[in-house]
């Protein structure tokens, strides 16, 4: 009986020791449990050092861990990878969410954007999960931030199912009804980001379906209308930023960070001390 119940201690603490490293990509493809975009904006050989101060000829675009990465910025160093903290201007930068960089994207001109591409998902009815960090440094009162765009197409082409923007009242908002590839009409979600701080965004999006689901640090709102609706394929994902704005994009996956899972720990530990007894019993 004492080598059963060793078995039993070690198969608890190997469940619950994964599940308290869980940790989620950027987006996922959680009905099948494949990453599909993940970069924790680490594995890079040069880093930006600040926002005025870095040579102006040197780049610092991310790699990706999994998934690709393509960036358009109208000059170097709008869109970086950095483990800057301080003041720089008007903005101030923090720490990484999640260990030493993120990816600082800005403008101060034409759109720059981050697109990262990954396989393409075509099966109807499969559960997309998208979920970052973003911290607003800087925002321009007269413009928003489009901060993140779903395309069908690779490169950030094709329809869009979810198209999101950080207005500048505080407001997050999204685009439903667009028609013909245009765009929708922009629609109040009812959440709001908040200056200054990290912030928790994911998205939840079922391929083919015509709404999709936000939640910002924890609060949540179901059946927000697609800008295109039944999209029948994802590729790409993209992060984009207007006028003089600034904000940090970073990823919990990969850092070390844990996303405990309580409910199913618990369970475990239930289901695990019943057989316990039993075996005693009998």
């Amino acid at each position: 009986m004492r080598m059963w119940m060793i078995g039993v201690t070690v198969g608890m603490a190997l469940v619950l020791g994964l599940a308290g490293t869980a940790a989620a990509g950027l987006v996922t493809n959680v009905t099948d449990g494949t990453t599909l975009l993940d970069d924790d904006f680490e594995g890079v050989a040069a880093i930006s050092q600040g926002f005025a101060d870095d040579p102006a000829t040197t780049d610092y675009d991310p790699v990706a861990i999994t998934g690709t990465w393509t960036i358009n910025e109208e000059t170097l160093r709008m869109i970086q990878v950095s483990d800057f903290v301080g003041t720089s201007g008007s903005s101030t930068y923090p720490a990484a969410f999640g260990g030493d960089n993120y990816l600082r994207i800005s403008r101060t001109g034409t759109s720059n954007v981050a697109i990262g591409d990954f396989t393409a998902q075509t099966d109807i009815g499969d559960l997309i999960h998208v979920e970052w960090q973003t911290y607003v440094a800087r925002h321009a009162h007269e413009a928003d931030i489009g901060i993140m765009t779903f395309f069908e197409g690779a490169g950030g082409t094709g329809d869009r199912p979810v198209r999101m923007n950080l207005e500048p009242d505080g407001d997050v908002t999204y685009f439903v009804g667009g028609t013909g590839g245009g765009p929708g009409t922009e629609t109040d979600s009812g959440l709001n980001w908040t200056l200054g701080v990290w912030q928790t965004y994911e998205v939840d999006y079922v391929i083919g379906s015509n709404t999709f689901d936000l939640t910002i640090d924890g609060a949540t709102v179901t059946g927000l209308g697609s800008e295109h609706s039944g999209t029948t394929a994802l590729r790409s994902i993209r992060f984009g930023s207007r006028e003089a704005t600034v904000y940090l994009v970073d990823s919990i996956s990969d850092e070390g960070v844990p996303v405990p899972e309580p409910g199913f720990a618990g369970l475990v530990l239930l289901g695990c001390g019943a057989l316990l007894r039993r075996r005693r019993m009998g």
